[in-house]
């Protein structure tokens, strides 16, 4: 019988490669009742100088891990100097966070919905505070694929100061034009191309921290013509706006706790 070897995260992780052979190709996926509950996004995030991830006392502690480098909050996963990615889904997404000092963290996600704003009045620090004390933080939402890390279904929440770096990169998606064979143009999907990641420090009277950069790279199409990154592309992005996959939001929370800084986008 006819093998085929399976690319697989296993193998991203440096496990043994699998087979399988036809039978098992043709068989029910076993995926059926699969829902948005089930599956977690993992996020993609820059570790800042209060990142659990780099404090040898945290049980989240990754050895090599230092301050600036991207790390993949679900694998634990890290990524020195500059990440390549894909963005396929973006959303505006609402959530609403306890004060930092209270120690309770992500009270309730509020998805798309912005309406929460009208119950909410600007603070000092300029940001959307409730009566009940906890504040809505707007956030840009990115699903994306990491092909740094062979194509993984990844997302990256920006929010504060990360805000203005997402609406940055979201004016240069949306600026591009491509010229069909008749000459006309037209604007290209999100997945159109890949884009290099890598990070520019800021700062104010509080300390300093790191934010994203984003720059164009290649299209998808020149560095995949076997179509495989636009075919993933293109599911996830179906199954990200149907809501069947969710980042993982509340993983969030661990970087909100140990932040001092309300201007550091966690």
């Amino acid at each position: 019988m006819a093998k085929t070897e399976l690319t697989t995260a296993g193998n991203q992780a440096g496990l043994p490669a699998n087979f399988i052979d036809d039978e098992l190709m043709g068989s029910p996926s076993g995926f059926e009742n699969v829902t948005a509950q089930d599956v977690l996004i993992p996020r993609l995030t820059i570790l800042q100088k209060m990142s659990p991830q780099i404090d040898k006392s945290e049980p989240q502690y990754i050895q090599n891990a230092e301050y600036g480098d991207f790390c993949d909050t679900g694998t634990g996963e890290i990524f020195k100097d500059k990440i390549t990615i894909v963005p396929v889904y973006f959303a505006r997404v609402f959530l609403e966070w306890a004060p930092r000092n209270t120690g309770k963290g992500l009270v309730h996600n509020h998805g798309t919905d912005a309406s929460i704003l009208t119950k909410a009045k600007p603070d000092e620090k300029n940001r959307m505070v409730l009566a009940n004390g906890n504040y809505i933080a707007e956030t840009a939402t990115w699903y994306v694929l990491n092909l740094t890390a062979n194509r993984r279904r990844s997302f990256i929440p920006l929010t504060s100061t990360g805000l203005k770096h997402s609406r940055r990169w979201m004016t240069l998606l949306t600026s591009e034009r491509v010229k069909k064979p008749d000459g006309t143009e037209f604007m290209p999907p999100m997945f159109y191309r890949a884009w290099d990641v890598t990070t520019v420090e800021e700062k104010n009277n509080d300390g300093a921290w790191k934010n994203w950069k984003f720059s164009p790279a290649d299209p998808i199409l020149a560095l995949d013509p076997s179509k495989t990154i636009l075919r993933e592309a293109k599911e996830f992005y179906e199954q990200a706006k149907s809501g069947m996959v969710k980042g993982d939001v509340a993983s969030q929370a661990e970087d909100h706790a140990k932040s001092n800084n309300d201007d550091i986008p966690f």
